[in-house]
Order: structure tokens, then sequence, then C-alpha cells
């Protein structure tokens, strides 16, 4: 029987390769998966004055969404990067209009799943990032922040970004 913390490595390499896999995005165009992920997205802030029961719908369509979609290739703008006091580091990336995907709670907090490691790869290019700058970066999407006030006007994906690039 694998540990959780094997099984977690296990888990993280099939999704980059699954991400690895996915057809990069033409210049200024968002990946197909993107502009679906995009309009569920707005259906769920569409559905949040209208009732409890089509709000319930659409959290559940973005829930099995990010459940098919584990490995993802996007772009985005660069929001907020935080360095926690212990030398970790995380980010988050605009994928859709106010919707933010990364490590960060909306509290702008970290967590050991999706925090960056001291001098590797991802942590200096969060380093190197700049608010605003547009990026391409290879996620693990692990789920979404729907229970605070300002649910569905802002909406957070948490994931863990593996890479991170400046767009071409």
């Amino acid at each position: 029987m694998l540990n959780p913390p094997r099984m977690l490595a296990i888990a993280l390499a099939a999704t980059l390769l699954l991400a690895a896999a996915q057809t990069p995005a033409a210049s200024g165009s968002p990946p197909t998966d993107q502009q679906e992920f995009c309009a569920l997205v707005a259906r769920l802030r569409q559905s949040a004055p209208a009732d409890a029961k089509a709000l319930q719908a659409a959290r559940s369509e973005a829930e099995t969404f990010i459940m098919q979609h584990r490995g993802v290739e996007w772009v985005g703008p660069v929001g907020r990067v935080i360095f926690s006091q212990s030398g970790k580091a995380a980010g988050e990336i605009e994928a859709c209009p106010s919707s933010w995907v990364g490590g960060l709670s909306p509290d702008g907090a970290l967590d050991s799943d999706t925090w960056a490691e001291p001098e590797t790869m991802v942590f200096n290019r969060w380093r190197a990032a700049k608010p605003g700058e547009t990026m391409t970066f290879h996620a693990a999407l692990l789920g979404i922040y729907d229970s605070r006030s300002d649910f569905p006007a802002k909406i957070w994906v948490r994931a863990r970004i593996v890479d991170i690039a400046p767009a071409p």
C-alpha cells in the first residue's frame, strides 16, 4: 500500500503528464478548456442572485469540471504573489475575470499543498513575476472556494501551480 505522500507525488506526476499533453493556446486566445471553465464561472455568477437551486446546479457543474480537468495549461495575468515567513511562495493568476487560480486563499494564506519551496524553479519564477504580467501556467486544480460572502463575484480556485512562464 502506498503512503499518502507517495500517492500525492504519483497524482501530481499524472497531472503534469496530462497538462503537458494539452495543446498550448494560440497567442491571445485562452485554451478551449479555460474558455469552458470561464463559461461555467459566468453561469455560476448569473445563478447566484436567481435562486438556491440554480446556484447549487452551477456549483456542481464547476466542481465536476475541476474533477475532470485536474491538470490544466492556461494563461492569465498574475495577481498576488506571497512569500511566507518560512520562505515558501505562492501566487495567483486570473484565469477568468475576477476568478483566480493558484495557491492563495481569498485571505492570502498559503497551504502546504500549493506552495513552492525556496529555490525551486516555480519559487524563482514567482519571485520574478510582476502583477499584471501575462503568464502561461500548468496547474493541478484542487477545488473552489465558494463559502465566502464575496462569492460568486470573486472566485478562487485552489490549485498547485507546477510551472509558470511569461506568455509568448
